[in-house]
């Protein structure tokens, strides 16, 4: 019987796209066993092209992260046995089962996932649903289960290939304007090649995780209505807070002007003359909110003059010394 290869590094870097998001994990070391001795030795990398293969860009490192499985299930499972079996020991025991049951429905050797709306963003289409996209995966032969860090997150073992072939299938039932996507950007390049998998988008039974059809609160939600950050607190303040919603009303539009009054408009234009009345060709007559009228002559700034009615004259200016040279 042969013996299982030995694990390679817990750690990894990853390397994702700026472009299209897809990533690839590059474990920090590598196992081999040699005549019953386990020899590691440092890895080779990296493991994709400077460009990605699916949209041309430039691939960002970051880690190094664990790359194992997050929970250890025998734990889990048992915390969750408890909480059920007195869900008055805690206040919150609903969130526990709701959080503990997405986490045993998680992939354990899938440490990252993907956004729904980050795949939908990256192409400029419609969003699918959940259950579209989970199905769409599942009919293509591969795994999938949703992630307690996000609602719309979705863990697969499927390669980003397939992925995008699956969004590929999505967009030609919702089409993109192709004519406004610059040719350099990420939704160009994956849109003008041809899916390669013909996604089948038909609900699954299986698409729908046990947690969501019992309706389990898998996320954390708000408290309360406008729950947050508060303003501070003024010195000085007096009587009953105003409500956020009515401070919330109270600023709407308060950096846009007030309307001008149609009477007080009126009376602003009629000193201005009309220009088209100018040039004969003002049909609006006494409609027209300018001055059809004769334009009042300016009167001209005359010089000032004295009480005695002479014009005043500006004193003489003092002769400047001369220099040296000077006569």
């Amino acid at each position: 019987m042969c013996a299982p290869p030995p694990p390679p590094s817990k750690q990894a870097l990853l390397f994702q796209c700026v472009g299209c998001g897809a990533f690839h994990l590059q474990r920090l070391g590598r196992a081999a066993a040699t005549g019953g001795r386990v020899k590691y030795s440092a890895a080779c990398g990296p493991p994709i092209h400077p460009e990605c293969e699916h949209c041309g860009q430039r691939h960002q490192l970051g880690g190094p992260l664990w790359a194992e499985p997050l929970h250890d299930l025998d734990f889990v499972g048992r915390i969750l046995d408890s909480v059920t079996a007195a869900p008055s020991r805690f206040r919150t025991s609903e969130r526990i089962r709701g959080v503990l049951s997405v986490v045993t429905e998680e992939l354990p050797d899938v440490p990252l996932y993907h956004t729904l709306d980050q795949l939908s963003s990256t192409i400029h289409c419609n969003t699918p649903s959940l259950l579209q996209l989970r199905s769409a995966i599942l009919h293509a032969g591969f795994r999938v289960s949703l992630s307690h860090a996000c609602k719309n997150a979705v863990k697969t073992d499927a390669p980003a290939s397939v992925l995008w072939d699956i969004m590929r299938c999505w967009e030609k039932e919702c089409p993109v304007k192709r004519e406004r996507l610059s040719e350099t950007s990420p939704a160009f390049r994956i849109l003008s090649v041809e899916p390669r998998l013909q996604a089948d988008f038909t609900i699954r039974e299986d698409a729908n995780p046990s947690s969501r059809q019992r309706g389990l609160k898998r996320f954390q939600a708000n408290p309360e209505a406008n729950w947050g950050p508060r303003p501070r607190a003024r010195p000085g303040a007096q009587g009953v807070p105003t409500p956020p919603e009515e401070r919330r009303r109270l600023r709407q539009n308060k950096r846009k002007d007030p309307g001008e009054d149609a009477a007080h408009r009126a009376d602003r234009l009629k000193v201005f003359p009309c220009k088209r009345f100018k040039e004969g060709t003002c049909e609006l007559g006494e409609h027209c909110c300018y001055s059809h009228g004769p334009p009042t002559p300016t009167s001209t700034a005359a010089a000032p003059q004295d009480p005695e009615g002479t014009p005043k004259q500006s004193p003489p200016r003092p002769a400047s010394p001369a220099g040296p040279g000077g006569d």
